[in-house]
């Protein structure tokens, strides 16, 4: 009788374990929450309620299917969220993580503040997985600065907008210039075959804003300048398109907006601001083509 007892106890604790384990390969918290690390970064600090962090996330159901991605609605594809109180499960499963690491966690719905997505899982949905990468993570003070520089971001973005379409209404440039996402005015047509990848090409250039100001030329070198189609280490991927539209001895504008320019960062120089359109006035003088090598 006290052996059957033991193997009623053994087996009851199997199961009540087996129950528990619902998700191989996930820890599971006192709460509830299941999570697993997927990768550790380089953080120095953890995660803390009342912080703010800029995130990746991903909520798929069980099955994997995708149901919302920041990178869809959120500008720069991540989320800036609150460690609050308000969404104490999700709270208590951030609070595991440090800035770079990346996790998945499973939540029953009643959990997570969905709607602070603005999603609608369904009330068939009785659990769903976060996928969240960890950006960054900041005081409130850090918080507000990155409120105002994503908000001049956003400002910078629609002036451009703006400045391009004026520039293209001045200047009489519609669709029929349009190209891969640039404009490009022939100016002089040249003569030869057009330049490809790995070519060198010998050119002279005017570079302005869309106010008219100069802010490159190459006309004040001793020489042309030489570069190699196809090299991002060398050209911006906008005029790389450009160029492979004019033969020898043509001339062209090529009008670039900043998603194939300098894009949201601006040059590296600090010369180009972000979300720029950049206007180029080119002359191809030469292509160097292998056989000249």
């Amino acid at each position: 009788m006290r052996f059957s007892y033991v193997l009623f106890f053994i087996a009851l604790f199997l199961s009540l374990v087996s129950c528990e384990n619902l998700f191989p390969g996930y820890s599971r918290l006192d709460s509830g929450t299941y999570y697993k690390i997927h990768y550790l970064g380089e953080g120095d600090h953890n995660t803390v309620e009342g912080n703010h962090i800029q995130a990746r996330f991903v909520y798929r159901t069980l099955n994997d299917s995708v149901v919302f991605d920041t990178q869809w609605n959120y500008f720069e594809g991540f989320r800036m969220l609150e460690v609050s109180k308000e969404n104490s499960k999700l709270t208590e499963a951030l609070c595991l993580l440090r800035e770079g690491d990346s996790a998945s966690f499973i939540l029953s719905q009643n959990h997570i503040q969905v709607d602070s997505f603005r999603i609608d899982l369904g009330e068939t949905v009785e659990r769903i997985k976060i996928d969240v990468k960890i950006i960054h993570i900041m005081s409130h003070t850090e918080y507000e600065r990155e409120v105002d520089r994503i908000k001049w971001l956003r400002d910078r973005e629609m002036i451009e907008q703006v400045d391009l379409i004026n520039y293209l209404a001045a200047h009489t440039i519609d669709r029929e210039n349009y190209y891969e996402g640039i404009y490009f005015v022939e100016k002089k047509r040249g003569t030869g075959s057009f330049p490809k990848s790995g070519n060198a090409v010998e050119l002279q250039y005017k570079a302005y804003f869309s106010d008219g100001t100069l802010f490159d030329t190459t006309y004040e070198m001793s020489e042309p300048f030489v570069l190699k189609i196809g090299d991002p280490g060398q050209i911006i991927k906008g005029m790389d398109i450009g160029l492979r539209l004019m033969k020898e001895g043509g001339k062209a504008e090529i009008i670039v907006p900043s998603q194939l320019g300098f894009g949201d960062k601006g040059s590296s120089t600090g010369i180009v601001p972000p979300y720029t359109s950049l206007i180029y006035d080119v002359e191809l003088i030469n292509i160097f083509t292998h056989e000249d090598s």
